[in-house]
């Protein structure tokens, strides 16, 4: 597998309480803000799987919206949590490179940041095109990258400025493939799915201190989290101080801070 240590590393990290903690804390509030965006774009009464439905969030808000709503994803922290969060709901451990359901079984798939998690993303999209019956939807959503995001350009680029000279994070899929129209398209089209909309959600994350931008992406996932401990702990230390500084000076509100994340979300339908 092309990516075999980073879905290794992805399998035990999400395994990790005190990540998915970390995840639900710091990233939860700007993730779960795009349910929205997947919630307009179904018709009343769907069929719907929530794809990577982590803590549940959207799989329980489709079901209280009157939708059939199922959710996957393969860590058992996770799911325990959304099965918690969406009682009654139908939540399944499996691979999103192999789900365990029969051709044409969905109306919808959505799928709310959890493709950049998924080793082989042309599979797992070949997969979500095979369950939608002919003219289903599928609503995914996930980050765009530096050139446009504030946040994650204050993160990787202090991690990029301060890594060890012959230091370098394993291989992994293009985190912001999707957030690029053709690139995206042309991703989703190897998987069976065209792009019928592109558009950018203008996100944030809103902060009370201006720390806490570094320790959310510290301790709130997989993917950066393995980028920033390839730093030592002196330039660990000056990223995060220079993360701080730029929260600090350019993104003050009355009521904190707030550093923006826009966000690609895609509609598409199967080829």
């Amino acid at each position: 597998m092309e990516y075999e240590v980073f879905a290794e590393r992805e399998k035990a990290g999400w395994a990790d309480s005190d990540i998915v903690e970390g995840y639900i804390r710091g990233f939860g509030p700007v993730v779960d803000s795009a349910c929205d965006a997947h919630i307009s774009a179904l018709h009343d009464r769907t069929k719907v799987l929530d794809l990577c439905c982590g803590q549940g969030t959207l799989t329980g808000r489709l079901a209280a919206r009157g939708h059939y709503a199922e959710g996957l994803d393969f860590s058992p922290d996770m799911l325990n949590r959304a099965r918690s969060a969406a009682p009654g709901v139908v939540f399944t451990r499996g691979d999103a490179q192999n789900l365990p359901y029969d051709d044409n079984s969905f109306d919808a798939v959505v799928c709310n940041f959890g493709m950049m998690h998924i080793p082989d993303q042309p599979k797992a999209l070949g997969e979500a095109a095979r369950v939608l019956k002919p003219g289903g939807m599928f609503s995914m959503t996930s980050w765009v990258g530096p050139e446009a995001s504030d946040a994650f350009r204050l993160i990787f680029a202090n991690a990029r400025a301060n890594m060890p000279e012959g230091i370098s994070p394993p291989s992994q899929p293009d985190l912001f493939v999707y957030g690029r129209p053709a690139d995206s398209a042309g991703l989703l089209r190897t998987g069976g799915l065209a792009v019928l909309r592109h558009e950018i959600l203008q996100l944030a994350w809103d902060l009370e201190s201006a720390e806490e931008l570094f320790d959310i992406f510290l301790n709130g996932t997989v993917g950066a989290r393995i980028t920033l401990m390839s730093l030592d702990a002196d330039g660990r230390s000056k990223a995060a101080e220079a993360v701080r500084k730029a929260v600090e000076n350019d993104f003050r509100t009355e009521k904190g801070y707030r550093v923006p994340a826009p966000v690609a979300h895609i509609l598409a339908s199967p080829i």
